[in-house]
């Protein structure tokens, strides 16, 4: 298994434990044995507060998403109410097709526009 960076820091907040996951790049394996004990952890019922710039790394047990663009929260609300390609596109001023398979959503660039 190859790790670059993780970072993971538990805490207790208001008497709820919460997980901060943030900067991660493992090889493709390690990705995906992480990912599963992410969705381990949240299953159990752990607040996870996760970082990334990848929607694929956005495990189907978060139900709330934050969009931050240019420093500002761009869009707050469930899952599916924010993983659109309309708002990812608008975020990220380019067309954006996103699609969701089995819980997992998964964005790629596109000439058309959404």
């Amino acid at each position: 298994m190859q790790l670059f960076h993780y970072h993971l820091v538990t805490s207790r907040v208001r008497e709820v434990e919460a997980r901060y996951i943030g900067k991660l790049a493992f090889d493709l394996v390690a990705r995906h044995d992480f990912t599963e004990r992410v969705r381990q952890v949240a299953r159990a019922g752990t607040t996870l507060i996760l970082i990334t710039h990848h929607i694929e790394e956005i495990v189907p047990e978060i139900q709330r998403i934050i969009l931050v663009g240019h420093g500002k929260i761009a869009a707050s609300g469930s899952t599916r109410e924010i993983l659109t390609s309309a708002r990812i596109s608008a975020l990220f001023d380019a067309p954006i097709a996103l699609e969701e398979e089995d819980g997992y959503y998964y964005a790629r660039p596109t000439k058309e526009k959404v």
